[in-house]
């Protein structure tokens, strides 16, 4: 991507944006435009691949790749002395490093995930406008109140997972900015990089555009939503490239931005992945369909092992 740096730091930064946003939103209109349809039945297919997909982003790709950065760290910081391995305090930072950010990331988590629940619409009372108490209204009446409580439900169960993962792209688009500017000062940041971030966010973007649908919008509305959701990380990208200004993130002040935020990243993503995804296909009534999402979850797992290998940290 070296070609990326003869342009100012700021149009980098846009074009990157254009280039994982395009991609994606190029996906969810697919979707769209050809009116894909995803019933109950298959969508637990989609969320069993993605909880594995996620479930291994988040462990090799986002905490595996925090410790890799602080070991080479405090390699770099040893290396005037004959055994450059971390020290046990250093090690010990590190790992104090870690929790932080994953308790940053949960408290995020559960936090959306607690808000959320409280934001379903309010049920209206089933019995206002009705003066007739005759047994066909009443049976009216008690069929309308049971759809209203069901919809409701399942708006509720719905929007956590989709908050979750927008809620990933804080510090994703951050870690983006910071990286970009750290590979204009001659750091690492390759093509395969780039490319192992949007197939990632694709799982993402399709859980959020069904969800959206299962919890009761139109497909136009989930359709804008899911393109409003990519657009949030551009500011976020721009604001990494912004702190990367007054921050060296190899500096030993500095050195632990990145791996707290991967960690941030990576334990939202489990959240999302174990709490919000696992439950809603874990339960099933037949042989053959746990047979079939016990594949499709280790497919998930397979895919993004296969892509964390591409991408050389």
């Amino acid at each position: 991507m070296e070609w990326l740096t003869q342009y100012n730091i700021w149009i980098q930064g846009l074009i990157l944006s254009a280039v994982i946003v395009s991609t994606l939103i190029t996906t969810v209109t697919i979707l769209f435009l050809f009116k894909i349809k995803m019933p109950k039945e298959r969508l637990r297919y989609v969320y069993s691949f993605a909880s594995g997909f996620l479930i291994v982003t988040a462990i090799v790709g986002q905490w595996v790749t925090a410790r890799h950065n602080l070991t080479e760290h405090w390699e770099n910081f040893n290396k005037s002395n004959s055994d450059p391995d971390p020290t046990m305090g250093q090690t010990l930072i590190s790992i104090l490093i870690l929790i932080v950010g994953s308790l940053v990331g949960s408290i995020m988590a559960y936090s959306l995930k607690k808000l959320s629940g409280h934001s379903h619409h309010h049920q209206p009372d089933a019995h206002s406008g009705h003066s007739h108490h005759n047994h066909s209204s009443h049976l009216d009446v008690l069929s309308l109140k049971s759809e209203i409580m069901h919809e409701s439900k399942v708006h509720k169960e719905k929007t956590p997972v989709i908050w979750m993962i927008l809620a990933h792209r804080v510090p994703a688009g951050l870690l983006l900015g910071i990286l970009l500017v750290n590979f204009n000062n001659g750091g690492e940041y390759s093509l395969a990089a780039l490319f192992v971030f949007i197939l990632h966010t694709i799982p993402d973007m399709m859980i959020v555009y069904f969800a959206r649908i299962k919890a009761g919008y139109s497909r136009k509305n989930s359709l804008v939503f899911s393109i409003l959701v990519k657009l949030i990380l551009i500011p976020f990208i721009l604001i990494g490239i912004a702190a990367s200004t007054y921050i060296d993130v190899d500096s030993q002040a500095w050195f632990w931005v990145i791996p707290l935020l991967l960690s941030m990243a990576g334990v939202i993503m489990l959240w999302g992945a174990i709490f919000e995804l696992a439950p809603i296909f874990i339960h099933v009534k037949t042989n053959k369909d746990t047979y079939k999402l016990i594949f499709t979850f280790i497919l998930g797992l397979t895919l993004s092992m296969a892509i964390q290998l591409v991408h050389h940290h």
